[in-house]
């Protein structure tokens, strides 16, 4: 005769540690358990586990029942108690380690949740211990935990949002971008993903698609979707700005009309998209909300500057302030030097002057800057002064025939320059000490 099967009550206790022959309308805590009825199960359970009655299995049970109300303490509490009487329970271990994991007590629940996966290789329990590699800071033994996750489950929006997030920090923006995107579309709710997103994208050079100017659309509002586009900013006069949904600038405005108050960062970064997409005026409304004074912010008003053509105010921003921020000399050589240049583009030799001097200054010496020195200088009737800059020039680049032409025409003898450059011995002349094997010590 063919044994009956277990009913699905009865299944379900063995599958939490009960002896096979448990009826659930004989134990009430089992049956409430069952129901869903938690805080009853929780209360008849607490009662028994008091009274020294209770089984060993009780414990476990009332370990699930916590776990499931989200009492993460007690749970790990009752876990723990009954890990310690049997400590090759799999049940009570996988818990314990997931009960650990949301307290944040990860060297704890890292064997645990590693001995799980082992165990049962549940793609929820695979994630779990992605996130406790990544809160230990192991992220190179996360990426492939959540690879596989992503194998087993493709739609799992927090998989996607950590995996995207942990390759952005690694600079690789274009993996970033497809992971955190599919973390956007599956409806993740993780509050900096927008922003994420927009770094990620902006790492990529994929600041926004064809970008539109739309309107007027009454009462439209910053985020607004139409069939044909995203709004994403409001120009003034009832002309919006609509932008693809895949992109940095869609991204980042999004951030800012959710947030009342964004931080700079998120600032900085609107106002780089927007420079970006050829808009320097809507690049300023972004940075005005930036107060603090760092070399972010004042490489992106020397850009918007620049996009202006406003050489009033790069002469401004471009003159020495010892009370700002410490610029690299670099950068500060490049923004003079771009600042140069569009001085001349305008017909102001006096202004590219005053930027190419600067430029030398802080370091002297570059090519690109001599260059441009010497035709401003010329341009003014300086002679003498352009002569020196075509000499210095050169000297820095003697065997360049661009650089002799150049030299020649301010009226530099090269013919000199090359006699000062000589040796002072040839390496085979025997009058030089150091080639004389007869000579005594070279003094020093």
């Amino acid at each position: 005769m063919r044994a009956s099967p277990l009913p699905l009550a009865g299944l379900a206790l063995c599958l939490l540690g009960f002896s096979p022959g448990t009826r659930a309308d004989e134990d009430p805590a089992a049956a409430a358990f069952l129901a869903g009825d938690y805080p009853a199960a929780q209360r008849l359970l607490e009662t028994e586990i008091q009274s020294g009655q209770a089984r060993g299995s009780r414990s476990l049970l009332l370990g699930r029942v916590y776990f499931l109300q989200e009492m993460w303490a007690k749970a790990a509490e009752s876990l723990a108690a009954h890990v310690a009487r049997d400590p090759d329970d799999p049940q009570a271990r996988e818990l314990l380690g997931r009960a650990l994991f949301r307290l944040g007590r990860l060297q704890e629940a890292l064997p645990l949740c590693r001995e799980a996966v082992r165990e049962t290789g549940r793609p929820e329990l695979r994630l779990e211990l992605a996130e406790v590699l990544v809160g230990l800071g192991f992220p190179a033994e996360a990426v492939p935990q959540l690879k596989q996750v992503l194998l087993d489950v493709r739609p799992w929006p927090r998989a996607h949002y950590l995996l995207g997030s942990l390759r952005l920090e690694s600079g690789l923006g274009h993996w970033a971008s497809r992971d955190l995107w599919a973390a956007l579309r599956l409806g993740s709710p993780e509050p900096d993903l927008r922003w994420k997103l927009a770094q990620a994208f902006q790492s990529e050079a994929r600041i926004t698609g064809a970008l539109l100017r739309v309107g007027p659309i009454p009462d439209g509002k910053a985020g607004d979707r139409t069939e044909d586009h995203v709004l994403v900013r409001s120009a003034g006069a009832g002309v919006w700005y609509a932008a693809s949904a895949d992109t940095a600038l869609y991204q980042v405005e999004t951030v800012l009309a959710a947030i009342p108050d964004p931080p700079e960062a998120v600032r900085l970064l609107a106002a780089q998209c927007w420079l970006s997409a050829g808009e320097p005026d809507a690049a300023a409304a972004a940075l005005a909300g930036v107060r603090t004074h760092t070399v972010a912010r004042f490489a992106l008003l020397v850009e918007i500057a620049l996009a202006r053509r406003d050489l009033a105010g790069l002469r401004v921003l471009l003159t020495p302030d010892p009370a700002g921020p410490p610029q690299d000399p670099e950068l500060r050589a490049r923004q003079l030097l771009a600042a140069a240049l569009l001085a001349e583009e305008s017909s102001d030799a006096p202004a590219a002057l005053e930027f190419l001097q600067e430029s030398d200054r802080i370091l002297p010496g570059r090519s690109e800057t001599l260059r441009s020195l010497v035709e401003v200088l010329a341009r003014l009737d300086r002679k003498e002064e352009a002569a020196a800059a075509a000499r210095r020039l050169a000297l820095l680049h003697p065997d360049s025939p661009e650089v002799h032409l150049l030299a020649r025409r301010r009226g530099v003898d090269l013919e000199a320059i090359e006699r000062d450059q000589a040796p002072l011995w040839k390496d085979d002349d025997p009058q030089d000490p150091a080639q004389d094997p007869d000579a005594g010590p070279v003094a020093k």
